[in-house]
């Protein structure tokens, strides 16, 4: 068993106190692991979202808070890191995670299908609800190689693309958000179908912009 200051979150707890915002927690080792790396062997780009690290907050399950804890997100292997005394650790156990806070952005851990596969990962959370709650998911798309050796011209490696998409969960069902709006559209029964419809032809709605998803995900929770 190892102790480590500013610890967060761990599978199974066999001691937890707190003292002026430091939680002291014994937790199997491998939970947290280290990261001595900056970057992903033999391909180029970084993987991060922001390469440096944010004052940040960690709210665990059960109300507990860690604050004044710096933070990072690498996409590429969806890890969420931090830094305690000149060391950088990838948080192991995020199920026992409500929320984490940093550059202005809220992170949950969510359980999603994608493409058919139950994958776990972090999502930006841009609006709550009741019913409907909306979200950003980046992820992570490798550009191939385009050396060419006759040429001598050319990248070597791979490269990394940050992308990002829109999702909403909507009564527990996952929703990638298409840029037509026909897979949240889809959710509803005919007649609360003509009401959004509605609204969205009234409002202007367009399913590419962050903020009409927001008043859209507002209206729903109101009227659905």
């Amino acid at each position: 068993m190892k102790k480590i200051s500013i610890i967060l979150l761990v599978g199974i707890f066999s001691s937890l106190s707190a003292f002026s915002q430091t939680f002291r927690v014994d937790f199997p080792p491998g939970y947290n692991k280290i990261i001595t790396q900056e970057s992903v062997p033999g391909i180029d780009g970084s993987p991060f979202l922001q390469k440096d690290f944010s004052l940040g907050e960690i709210f665990l399950n059960g109300n507990k808070v860690i604050d004044s804890i710096m933070l990072r997100y690498d996409v590429y292997h969806k890890e969420m890191q931090y830094k305690n005394e000149g060391k950088v650790y990838a948080i192991g156990a995020p199920e026992n995670i409500k929320s984490i806070s940093f550059d202005h952005r809220t992170f949950v851990y969510l359980t999603y299908l994608e493409k058919g596969v139950i994958a776990k990962d972090y999502f930006e959370a841009l609006k709550l609800g009741k019913n409907a709650s909306f979200y950003r998911h980046y992820f992570i798309t490798l550009t191939p190689a385009s050396y060419n050796p006759a040429m001598d011209v050319g990248n070597k490696n791979d490269e990394i693309k940050l992308n990002e998409e829109f999702c909403m969960i909507y009564k527990d069902k996952f929703i990638t958000i298409d840029k037509r709006g026909k897979s949240v559209l889809a959710q509803f029964t005919d007649g609360d179908q003509q009401k959004v419809k509605k609204f969205i032809k009234e409002k202007g709605i367009s399913f590419k912009d962050e903020n009409d998803l927001v008043v859209l995900v507002e209206y729903i929770n109101k009227n659905m």
